[in-house]
């Protein structure tokens, strides 16, 4: 059980940000047009998001850009901003098809709920996930919360009209906080906690199947 601060820097505050931006990565044109050639070649030959990888959606210069941002994402902050990701004047589909292929330079592309989906819309519209009794495409807001897997990505093709905040979080931070002001409260955290799937199992599942999952993992520290 670790009772010593953690100091890397996965470790910050909102403060802290707002001084030092580096955690902000801007697209150029050169690679905006390195997105859209992708999807025309994938397009051509007729693949889908089951099949994108880094070998099937070439991006030669982008690549390496997206790289730096996975090494941040692992070993840095834990989180990145990428904007003038190309959305205007595309479908819906071929969003999708630049945004897996795009992402698939950083990770690996992994489902996260019974319905075996790639992408899901956050959206209250017809493009509304079956998701359970989670709060995703419902117009509320959504708690800060972590999702079980290494990295979430998001893309927004069009805001709301209200122009609501995104807030992110340093778990790490948190922990430092725990053990700051409530060092004996260590020792139940370590014990995990169960969780449920929230009726988002598949039919093969049980809908009580859940996992204990400690607080701090050893990976992790």
């Amino acid at each position: 059980m670790r009772m010593e601060p953690v100091t890397d820097t996965c470790v910050w505050t909102g403060t802290e940000l707002k001084d030092d931006r580096s955690w902000e990565y801007v697209l150029t044109d050169a690679h905006r047009s390195e997105l859209v050639v992708a999807l025309g070649a994938v397009k051509k030959r007729g693949l889908g998001i089951p099949v994108l990888a880094k070998e099937t959606f070439p991006l030669p210069s982008l690549g390496p850009f997206l790289a730096e941002i996975g090494s941040d994402l692992r070993d840095g902050r834990g989180f990145a901003l990428l904007r003038r990701f190309p959305v205007e004047d595309f479908e819906y589909e071929d969003i999708a098809l630049m945004y897996w292929g795009l992402c698939s330079h950083i990770g690996i592309g992994v489902t996260q709920n019974g319905d075996g989906g790639f992408i899901h819309y956050v959206t209250d519209g017809g493009l509304r996930p079956n998701q359970g009794t989670r709060g995703v495409g419902f117009p509320k807001e959504s708690k800060l919360h972590v999702d079980l897997m290494d990295i979430v990505s998001l893309l927004c093709v069009r805001q709301a009209p209200d122009d609501p905040p995104s807030w992110v979080a340093s778990s790490m931070e948190i922990y430092n906080r725990v053990l700051a002001e409530r060092p004996d409260a260590m020792a139940r955290l370590y014990e995990g906690f169960e969780w449920g799937r929230q009726d988002e199992h598949s039919d093969s599942e049980s809908p009580v199947s859940g996992y204990k999952v400690p607080f701090f993992s050893e990976k992790d520290g």
